[in-house]
């Protein structure tokens, strides 16, 4: 059996972890022009029209109605999927719109 090889130290010294500069704000609009100020791994983003900014609010706004009604009506291993369902379709909806 092998084993998994142990880091070099090079390894370990070369990776530091994004840390949270002090101007980014804690929470940003998702719908704003300045949503890239908190984002790790999308570095770019493209100005959205007023109408896209409206369909992903709305996608947004609707998966979560959906979201708490799945959560008033109990809690099970299926209302935890169909949860799961919900937060995908909608983070897939909203990145066909800002793709």
């Amino acid at each position: 059996m092998t084993h998994p090889k142990e880091p070099s130290e090079l390894q370990l010294h070369s990776f530091k972890p994004h840390s949270k500069l002090s101007s980014e704000p804690d929470f940003v609009s998702s719908q704003g022009d300045t949503r890239t100020v908190n984002n790790v791994m999308r570095h770019e983003y493209r100005v959205l029209s007023e109408v896209e900014k409206a369909y992903m609010k709305s996608i947004k706004d609707f998966g979560l109605e959906f979201h708490d009604l799945l959560a008033m009506i109990g809690d099970s291993r299926e209302i935890a999927l169909a949860k799961t369902r919900i937060e995908e379709a909608v983070m897939w909806a909203v990145k066909h719109i800002t793709k």
